[in-house]
């Protein structure tokens, strides 16, 4: 059989139900020494802010894991969303 080198990569969509597990999965990217990548939740359609999985960006918890994840990635963990990035969706652009 046939090897093939493929890179792999978490890519975590941030959502209400995920706020608890983002900084785990951030050790856990380091631990298995491959990249991850956050994008928050997006909604196109009004009526989907009900929806559990959505996050209001005024929710202390989801800035703070914000915060946390710009920390880790200035301390050098494998996070390949650039700074400017995460300020960007901390501040809703």
């Amino acid at each position: 059989m046939k090897h093939f080198n493929n890179k792999i990569l978490i890519n975590c969509v941030i959502n209400n139900l995920n706020l608890d597990e983002i900084e785990e999965l951030i050790f856990l990217s380091r631990e298995l020494n491959i990249n991850i990548s956050f994008e928050p939740i997006c909604f196109f359609e009004k009526n989907n802010k009900d929806n559990k999985l959505y996050i209001n960006n005024n929710n202390k918890k989801y800035k703070e894991i914000i915060l946390k994840i710009i920390s880790l990635k200035k301390r050098g963990y494998p996070i390949i969303n650039s700074i400017t990035y995460l300020k960007n969706i901390l501040e809703n652009k």
